[in-house]
């Protein structure tokens, strides 16, 4: 290999298969009850034990990596051997962990002038962070330069459709994002709120529907409006959404997508914000929607 890829586990894929396949990640965190646990899921019931806390009414509290762990990390990578490292990182309009991955990296290179160190603003999250993944493995296979896979990805990362559709605004309320009112009368009326990260790496809300039903046939719309045509896989995520993302997927095949449909977790580190039942899709496409601030 030409060089070492590396990521945080905002991709949301379980940590045994980053093993498997050579990645070293930097896990992220978050704290419950004053509890501070890292993201090492790997199985489908720790995702499931988590969301069942965020159905309790649990809100948990998520935190950035800073710059001196994303240094060691790096140190310790080049001390067994790596001269070059491709790193992709959670999105920067969505965390402060982007900007923490640069200065440690720029820290690790200024010690260690044999060090050579990408690191990729995804503007992404969960399986959207997973195609860019998958995307890297895919050119490094391919015996791709370092600088070219990496200038690659920058320019892919905004052909990176990522749309989320959340399902519990009582969620968003307890963490603040929505006022009860707004929250109780949305719930009444089971208005479901489209979220996007738009090309900013920001969560953007693009649209509010009535019920899961309208919500699933516009997100089928929005696939085949935003897919450029030439979409070889579509990515679905799930926060404990295992049927939302199965009828989702008959909704795109019905409609006569022939690529690979890929199923994920949404992970503590969004599902923490968006809570239990949303689930999202992520694909290359059109370039992303701008933000509207």
């Amino acid at each position: 290999m030409s060089f070492l890829l590396t990521t945080d586990t905002s991709c949301d894929v379980p940590r045994t298969e980053l093993q498997s396949l050579g990645i070293p990640y930097i896990p992220l965190s978050y704290t419950i009850d004053g509890v501070t646990h890292f993201d090492e899921f790997s199985s489908n019931q720790e995702f499931k034990q988590f969301y069942a806390l965020l159905r309790e009414g649990a809100m948990p509290v998520t935190s950035q990596i800073n710059s001196y762990l994303h240094e060691e990390f790096f140190v310790d990578l080049f001390k067994k051997g790596n001269t070059q490292i491709l790193h992709l990182s959670l999105s920067g309009g969505l965390s402060n962990t982007y900007n923490s991955a640069v200065v440690g990296a720029e820290c690790a290179m200024e010690k260690y002038p044999g060090l050579s160190i990408r690191i990729i603003d995804t503007l992404s999250a969960t399986q959207a962070h997973r195609a860019l993944l998958d995307k890297a493995m895919q050119l490094r296979k391919e015996n791709i330069d370092f600088s070219l896979v990496a200038d690659t990805l920058d320019a892919l990362k905004n052909n990176l459709q990522v749309w989320i559709f959340v399902d519990d605004l009582m969620h968003l309320k307890r963490g603040g994002r929505v006022s009860g009112p707004a929250a109780h009368v949305g719930t009444l009326l089971k208005i479901k709120p489209v979220l996007i990260i738009d090309n900013l790496g920001k969560l953007t809300v693009a649209n509010k529907l009535n019920g899961t039903k309208k919500a699933m046939a516009y997100g089928v719309e929005t696939f085949f409006k935003y897919n450029a045509g030439h979409c070889e896989t579509l990515y679905l995520a799930g926060a404990d959404a295992e049927e939302k993302m199965d009828e989702f997927a008959q909704m795109v095949r019905a409609r006569g997508f022939k690529g690979k449909i890929k199923k994920g977790w949404i992970g503590p580190t969004i599902g923490a914000h968006t809570g239990a039942g949303t689930f999202g899709m992520a694909f290359f496409g059109e370039s992303r929607l701008p933000n509207k601030g």
